[in-house]
């Protein structure tokens, strides 16, 4: 048996299980790790802290080199939310913490309705959203994984 020192309340778990409403939100940047899709294009996971939800949101972007286009305008898109300029777009470390915003739909997976990202909300239409007020916890900061320098080319987004 494992003995712990917690005093475990099911009514919290109860309280907290429904899915994120449909709509604007900020979020806060947590985590950034590179990733493989099943059909192996490469991309980035992005673990989002949802202003009034205690959910970490994940949203991904896919570096898709068949259509370099549309790949770079959802890192723009991304980077124009969160406030991410210049060297800190290479930068992982650097994005920790930034606060941008998210417009969240539902969606179908695994027979089941889930709350996701549609897409990042441009600077410049965030002002009718609340300011971030939610509190981050050191305790649960995670690492960022360790990456190279990256650059554009033609051929894509390299790291």
């Amino acid at each position: 048996m494992f003995n712990y020192n917690w005093n475990y309340n099911p009514d919290d778990y109860k309280n907290n299980s429904g899915i994120l409403a449909e709509g604007d939100y900020r979020a806060r940047i947590g985590s950034v790790f590179q990733t493989v899709s099943k059909n192996g294009t490469s991309g980035l996971e992005i673990w989002l802290e949802v202003q009034g939800y205690d959910k970490p949101l994940k949203h991904f972007i896919w570096l898709n080199l068949d259509n370099v286009p549309r790949t770079n305008y959802n890192l723009g898109r991304f980077f124009n939310s969160f406030n991410i300029v210049g060297d800190e777009q290479c930068d992982y470390k650097a994005w920790f913490d930034k606060i941008g915003a998210v417009h969240v739909v539902h969606s179908e997976y695994n027979g089941r309705t889930i709350a996701k990202v549609a897409f990042c909300i441009k600077r410049d239409k965030q002002d009718k959203l609340p300011e971030w007020q939610n509190e981050w916890n050191d305790d649960d900061e995670e690492e960022f994984e360790e990456l190279d320098r990256c650059y554009t080319t033609a051929e894509g987004f390299v790291f």
